[in-house]
């Protein structure tokens, strides 16, 4: 399927045209992986005096992405796979802004915590952020380089997040059986890492549909549902 170069005389978009709204989710996607990534290297830092870059530059990208799709549809005569594109990327933009709330509810909580996360004792949260940022990687890398095989994997990476939230989640019950007169302190700070986790779990759920979005730019079909090839 030629996605690129169609002559503007025939209607639709052209190179320019997807290469700019390409080149706007990259940018992006790039600083809300920066947002993300911030906030988890302060897991296992010291959790004074630290701040949470603005989430106001991620939303404002999200409309400019949104004017910009409506600026193309108005203008161009877009054909079946252009409406295809712009509901994708449209798609993709929502889906990286609410990214970017999740960093903002990650970084919430560990700044109630009263002092840096017990790596040792709580290792899935590490494991699921970098999990996060890989799947978040090669989810806008399968949209740029429109490889079906690629968002295919990403779309399938979830399954593991999804398994060490499980694993949390019981390893936190647990600990809050065997533990239960720790003080309310510590029941707090438990309560944060379990609600990092759970934000956790729905970064990875985003990069899942960011990559499900891309295989439909590519094929034209959805992975839900359907027998994942």
């Amino acid at each position: 399927m030629k996605l690129f170069g169609r002559s503007q005389e025939t209607g639709g978009f052209d190179r320019r045209d997807r290469e700019l709204l390409m080149g706007m989710l990259v940018s992006m996607g790039a600083l809300v992986r920066d947002n993300l990534s911030a906030v988890l290297g302060r897991l296992s830092g010291p959790l004074d005096d630290w701040g949470m870059p603005p989430d106001e530059p991620v939303d404002s990208m999200e409309v400019r992405v949104e004017q910009e799709c409506l600026r193309l549809m108005a203008l161009r005569q877009p054909l079946r796979e252009d409406l295809r594109f712009c509901f994708a990327v449209l798609r993709i933009a929502k889906d990286l802004e609410r990214m970017g709330d999740e960093a903002q509810n990650v970084y919430e909580e560990l700044s109630n915590l009263k002092g840096p996360v017990d790596l040792a004792e709580w290792g899935e949260l590490p494991l699921m952020g970098s999990r996060c940022l890989e799947m978040m990687d090669d989810a806008m890398d399968s949209m740029v380089r429109l490889d079906g095989q690629l968002a295919v994997e990403v779309f399938r990476r979830d399954d593991q997040v999804d398994q060490l939230w499980g694993s949390l989640r019981l390893r936190a019950a647990e600990a809050i059986g065997d533990r239960c007169g720790s003080g309310r302190d510590w029941a707090m700070g438990l309560l944060s890492l379990l609600a990092v986790g759970r934000h956790l779990e729905r970064v990875a759920d985003h990069c899942a549909n960011v990559a499900e979005l891309a295989y439909f730019v590519i094929t034209g079909r959805r992975l839900r549902g359907e027998e994942i090839p």
